[in-house]
């Protein structure tokens, strides 16, 4: 018996033992890692919804090189601007993870340019950055006409959509991500896609579902092995999914390259995917070449992401800071209209002379935290780091938010302030080392920075120049609680709206709540602003609500009207309208109100959910405005 009891002694004691985490004096300081979980519990304890603000939590105690296991991958965690530069601009830091995930998307190879290491990737990264230079990338006057002739095309759309919406534009990231892309994709085929195509929106939104699979938080990431067993669990499922569209998506390009070369009497390539497919020819046979078709679909998987992903997020978020900080706007439109006159084609060589623009896109990439996790490095030696040792094959994790966000270097980190960037005299952007770091740091340095920069600065001039950003009153967007995927993306941004300058348009969102319609105006007005419904489109046999502030006696006003043969409007007996608010800046009149959708007053009042009834906007003031129908 005593045999016995000392056997299940020594056994326990082992097993406790043997789950007990082992310290590793060299290692930089961390919680406890558990077999088979790691550090997964610590962290979802610290923020179960963002890992990178788990990393902040958890580097708050044990310092700004932090040492965790990530499922079952062991990890090193840089949360300082500092740590950051040592490590990572050292030749060992200079290697990429290869998770699962980058195999299973790859053929089960290490190809591409973004998820590969060692010579291949130094070899197939130089070779397309030599290539794309031929046919215009990184040359201003190519990559000026390239822009131009892109960002042309997206005012148009912009305008065309505005006015068809009277005045409200919808904010749709892909398509700001699907016309950034076009400047790329002329180089790469030869061609562009058309701004708001189907097909491009839904290849964008399978990227969006692969960078949200494999970000940092995923299980799929933590411990891959789970895939296989439970495919729909990890997401892998979804995963697969995305990477066969877009492969097929990418196969198709390739063949139309093939089919419109052997039609074309010009024997020479003219796009990347020409150049690469003659490579490919060349190599035939070589089992050692990188230059294969599943290469190239990998490398185009590859730049479509990286091009359209992270530079159509920053125009997002440009859109949504300068949205909820108007006085940004007014200095970044007066800005523009001082270096460019009316007119006049907006040049990269110009682009300098946007110094407050520049210091606001730096406080944009700041605040819009678009990089706050990275894609993670792998320490391909041993690295040292004052009294600690990375081990060779850890997991190098950045933590972009905490860099970008340190209360002790920023000051006042959660406040939108572009000026921080500038020197005194406001002539001279300043202090932009740490936020230029999110386009990364040593050999991994994204060779697009420059074009995120110049299409960055054209954009938002010729935006500026062209509309003025508001929001519909009740529904402002927000800066809170991204959506976390491979980047971090604002959310409700669609209420952003644009209101044509030259064409003094109405802003109008209505929304029904059981049997009330509730209705807020914004018009480019001074003056009243007129709602409501009528059978022909016209003024006669009209039922308007009539709203406004008289600055004179600063009180607000609303009535119910019906206009009979002509005007002036009838004042109905009975009032069936609240108003909730109204008033004035100056260049625009607001308006809010709710009315019932039927009010029962068949004699002066017309229900508004009656199809025939065709819907009348009117403001009239210093600016007039005209009667427009609208179904």
């Amino acid at each position: 018996m005593l045999f016995e009891f000392l056997a299940i002694c020594v056994i326990t004691a082992s097993i406790i033992l043997l789950l007990k985490p082992k310290v590793n004096k060299s290692l930089p300081p961390g919680p406890p890692k558990w077999p088979l979980i790691g550090n997964i519990v610590e962290m979802a304890l610290a923020d179960s919804k963002y890992p990178h603000l788990a990393m902040v939590k958890l580097a708050a105690k044990y310092g700004d090189l932090m040492s965790v296991k990530v499922g079952v991958h062991d990890a090193c965690v840089i949360t300082s601007y500092e740590a950051y530069k040592e490590i990572c601009t050292k030749e060992p830091a200079q290697g990429r993870y290869i998770f699962p995930f980058v195999t299973d998307r790859a053929f089960h190879k290490v190809l591409g340019i973004i998820w590969s290491n060692g010579e291949s990737w130094r070899d197939l990264r130089k070779y397309t950055v030599k290539n794309l230079r031929e046919f215009g990338f990184g040359k201003v006057k190519s990559m000026q006409v390239m822009i131009q002739e892109e960002v042309g095309d997206m005012m148009d759309f912009l305008k065309d959509t505005s006015r068809e919406n009277r005045g409200i534009m919808e904010m749709n990231p892909h398509d700001y991500a699907g016309s950034v892309v076009n400047i790329l994709w002329s180089m790469v085929a030869g061609y562009k896609f058309p701004i708001g195509d189907k097909t491009i929106h839904a290849i964008l939104e399978h990227g969006n579902r692969i960078s949200e699979v494999t970000s940092q938080g995923n299980i799929y990431n933590a411990f891959p092995e789970l895939r296989k067993w439970f495919p729909k669990l990890t997401n892998w499922d979804k995963h697969m999914e995305s990477h066969t569209e877009y492969q097929q998506f990418v196969k198709g390009m390739i063949e139309k390259a093939k089919l419109e070369r052997s039609s074309r009497p010009d024997p020479d390539a003219q796009n990347f995917i020409e150049v690469f497919l003659d490579e490919i020819d060349k190599n035939a046979g070589n089992q050692n070449s990188y230059f294969t078709e599943e290469q190239l679909i990998v490398v185009l998987q590859d730049l479509f992401l990286a091009g359209s992903e992270t530079t159509g997020t920053a125009i997002t978020w440009a859109v949504l800071f300068i949205v909820l900080n108007p006085s940004v706007q007014i200095k970044l439109r007066d800005e523009v209209n001082r270096v460019f006159s009316s007119g006049e084609p907006i040049t990269i060589a110009e682009l300098k002379k946007l110094t407050y623009m520049k210091a606001t896109l730096y406080e944009i990439f700041r605040m819009g935290d678009i990089a706050a996790v990275p894609p993670p490095r792998m320490a391909m030696e041993d690295i040292p780091y004052k009294e600690y040792i990375i081990p060779k094959g850890n997991l190098l994790l950045v933590s972009m938010h905490n860099i970008l966000n340190d209360p002790e270097y920023w000051k006042d980190p959660e406040t939108f302030r572009p000026e921080r960037f500038l020197d005194e005299s406001g002539t001279k952007v300043v202090n932009t080392e740490r936020v230029a770091t999110i386009f990364g740091i040593g050999k991994r340095v994204c060779m697009g920075e420059g074009l995120v920069w110049d299409a960055m600065m054209m954009y938002l001039s010729e935006i500026l120049r062209n509309f003025k950003l508001d929001v519909i009153p009740g529904q402002e967007p927000s800066a809170k609680d991204p959506i976390a995927t491979g980047t971090l993306n604002p959310q409700n941004v669609s209420n952003g709206v644009f209101i044509d300058i030259q064409d003094g348009l109405f802003v109008v969102n209505a929304t029904m709540e059981n049997d009330t319609l509730h209705v807020s105006i914004v018009a480019e007005t001074i003056g009243y602003v007129a709602f409501g419904p009528s059978p022909e489109g016209m003024m006669t046999g009209s039922d308007v609500i009539i709203a406004g502030y008289d600055p004179i006696t600063q009180t607000s006003y609303i009535g119910d009207h019906f206009f009979n043969f002509r005007p002036p409007p009838i004042v109905d007996t009975i009032q069936n309208v609240r108003l909730l608010w109204a008033s004035e800046n100056g260049t625009h009149t607001s308006v809010s109100f709710t009315r019932p959708l039927d009010t029962g007053d068949t004699l002066q009042d017309l229900p508004i959910q009656v199809e025939s009834n065709t819907i009348l906007y009117m403001g009239y003031g210093v600016r007039r405005c005209t009667w427009i129908s609208q179904q």
